[in-house]
């Protein structure tokens, strides 16, 4: 069976380049449209969807068609990720703000 659809953000609508599909030992990154095809098993499967900044998602995948169309919508991230400190010594480090205008 192929799989294939657009993974889009849920907030504007864009496609996202380079989202992660995974079915089993096969993966696939998105193109610059957002698209994907992938081959499957001939069953119901699980469908693993991310990208950079975006919360993971399994979809269930019906196997009874040979050429099944899933779009997906993915969701930003509710977590950030904090950056690494300036010093590298793994603790943050004072910062010069420069000179103040009087």
């Amino acid at each position: 069976m192929r799989v294939r659809g657009v993974v889009r953000d849920e907030e504007t609508g864009m496609a996202i380049t380079g989202a992660s599909v995974v079915i089993g030992r096969r993966s696939v990154n998105t193109d610059a449209l957002g698209r994907y095809r992938i081959g499957a098993e001939w069953k119901r499967t699980t469908m693993t969807v991310g990208a950079a900044g975006y919360e993971p998602l399994e979809v269930a995948v019906d196997g009874s068609n040979r050429n099944t169309v899933q779009d997906v919508v993915l969701r930003r991230a509710s977590w950030t990720v904090q950056p690494a400190s300036r010093s590298g010594a793994g603790r943050d480090a004072p910062v010069d703000p420069g000179p103040r205008d009087q």
